[in-house]
């Protein structure tokens, strides 16, 4: 293996290595918040204590009394299309399946984040790197993610703020690659950036900002080219808005309350 290539793998794993131990510090004494409860609310349902009680209870005792959801994928979707979900589905349709498999401790609800957070270092490393023209900048990049507090402190808190930073790094790094030959690295820009608005609404600026670079860069490149990149990019925008439509009526529902409430 050239060298190159070795130091990038080893500042990888103990970038990695470093993020996971932040993040299990920070598991290890954080204290669920009140936003925490409203996540278990619309992905696994109402709190019921074994003995039987319902009632307020810690958001800490959640995890432990609960073994999983009390409802399923289509309740989950119709607490979210109410006006008190405000959100959209994926993380919390992930949940809800997520913790039929493992149950409802700590880590294993973090663990989605956390693998997310995961490929988002390398990608983090490949995207400075590319923009820097410099591996080391993409190594320090990479070094300054797996440490920053906002990032860990999302990735162990039980909302889709984590998954979101991580789907918006590596989309940012498919989307300098869009350009290449083949099908393979739009599709992934189309897959990801469809998970990150399904995930979370504020996603959306990140994809328009995304979308219109690749246009003004299509646009400034004259000829053909130029003419079937803006094509390019013009499909790409047609595929993704064609598969959010399910979830569209929900959104304007969403932005009506929200503009209601005001």
């Amino acid at each position: 293996m050239p060298d190159h290539y070795r130091i990038n793998a080893i500042w990888t794993w103990v970038c990695v290595a470093l993020y996971l131990a932040l993040c299990a510090a920070a598991i290890a004494v954080w204290e669920p918040s009140h936003d925490e409860g409203a996540t278990w609310d619309q992905a696994l349902g109402e709190v019921v204590i074994p003995n039987g009680s319902k009632g307020p209870v810690a958001i800490s005792e959640l995890y432990g009394a609960i073994d999983g959801p009390s409802i399923g994928i289509m309740e989950v979707a119709g607490r979210l299309t109410s006006n008190h979900g405000m959100h959209p589905p994926a993380y919390y349709w992930l949940l809800n399946v997520w913790t039929r498999v493992g149950g409802t401790s700590r880590f294993w609800i973090c663990l989605p984040a956390l693998l997310v957070g995961c490929l988002a270092l390398p990608a983090m490393r490949r995207l400075s790197s590319r923009l820097n023209g410099s591996s080391v900048a993409g190594r320090r990049a990479m070094l300054l993610l797996a440490l920053a507090p906002a990032f860990v402190g999302f990735s162990v808190y039980a909302r889709p703020y984590g998954i979101a930073i991580g789907l918006v790094v590596l989309s940012s790094d498919v989307l300098l690659r869009f350009n290449e030959k083949g099908l393979a690295p739009k599709l992934l820009f189309i897959a990801i950036s469809t998970l990150g608005i399904y995930t979370l609404y504020h996603y959306v600026f990140v994809l328009v900002w995304q979308l219109s670079w690749l246009a003004l860069d299509a646009f400034a490149e004259k000829g053909p080219n130029g003419r079937k990149r803006l094509l390019e990019v013009g499909g790409c925008v047609a595929l993704i808005s064609l598969a959010y439509m399910p979830w569209l009526p929900s959104l304007l529902s969403h932005l009506q309350a929200t503009t209601d409430a005001y």
